[in-house]
């Protein structure tokens, strides 16, 4: 669907370099504390495959490493097929600061595949929770730019408050009615704000350094979800010693597991 004219759309088109080499201004609007939104670089990611002569299939997964924070700087994103199968292709994405030889940000292997339909044998169970409109929107006094392009809901109360464990639950949407697709997915599933935040109230700083996502949904039923809330699901196993983890499912209203994510971070104390 890149023929979309909605800001995720507009924030996210590559100016190409040659082939498989695409030039990238950094979104403003999709900010987040000190650089660009992590969900916002995923989403990149995925339009520079789409945008790739040889780009087939539908994304099946993706794993990350996020070397570098991304600033105002435009960068270069090289998009490299490794290896085509008979339906499923593997494909390296690398931000760069130049063209040439330049400092590596951002390393991503992906996963493309054409979908096969098959009978269905086993899938998780939707927690139990409220509807969207039966739960008051995020209020929260500072948020980074990039959350400004999102209704969020939290079903367990609003974030960054002091709890006993780091579980969330959260409705979220666009706030365009944009259809869903692969792309707007992938960013949502970095929306969830960093556990140590959830067990903590003092001033922290803290970011990811590995990503990993793994999608069930083909594109016809996230295209058929329309701009409909989904529910994410998050909890995390340890946040201790500057290091955290994190991990989420990712739910249709319907019921439907979309995708499941994890990812692991580092976090600090920042003075007041």
């Amino acid at each position: 669907m890149s023929d979309l004219n909605f800001t995720l759309d507009k924030e996210t088109r590559l100016k190409t370099v040659k082939n498989g080499l695409f030039l990238c201004q950094p979104s403003m609007q999709y900010w987040n504390i000190q650089s660009t939104f992590g969900g916002w670089n995923l989403a990149v990611m995925m339009e520079s495959i789409r945008s790739h002569p040889d780009a087939r299939g539908e994304l099946a997964s993706v794993n990350v490493s996020l070397i570098e924070a991304i600033d105002e700087r435009p960068f270069y994103v090289q998009t490299t097929l490794l290896s085509r199968l008979k339906s499923t292709d593997f494909w390296r994405v690398e931000f760069l600061c130049s063209e040439s030889d330049g400092d590596l940000l951002l390393s991503a292997e992906v996963v493309m595949k054409a979908r096969m339909p098959s009978k269905q044998v086993y899938r998780s169970t939707i927690p139990n929770a409220p509807s969207p409109h039966e739960v008051a929107k995020a209020q929260l006094e500072w948020f980074p730019p990039w959350m400004d392009n999102y209704h969020q809901r939290p079903v367990n109360g609003d974030h960054l408050r002091e709890a006993a464990t780091p579980y969330s639950l959260t409705w979220i949407k666009d706030r365009e009615p944009r259809p869903m697709d692969s792309k707007a997915l992938i960013l949502i599933a970095d929306s969830m704000i960093p556990r140590p935040y959830y067990i903590n109230n003092g001033q922290l700083l803290a970011f990811s350094v590995a990503f990993s996502f793994y999608n069930f949904a083909s594109e016809s039923t996230l295209h058929a979800l329309g701009d409909d809330y989904i529910l994410i699901e998050t909890n995390g196993n340890c946040v201790s010693d500057s290091t955290f983890d994190q991990k989420a499912n990712i739910w249709s209203r319907d019921g439907q597991l979309l995708a499941v994510t994890s990812q692991m971070g580092f976090y600090r104390t920042v003075a007041k």
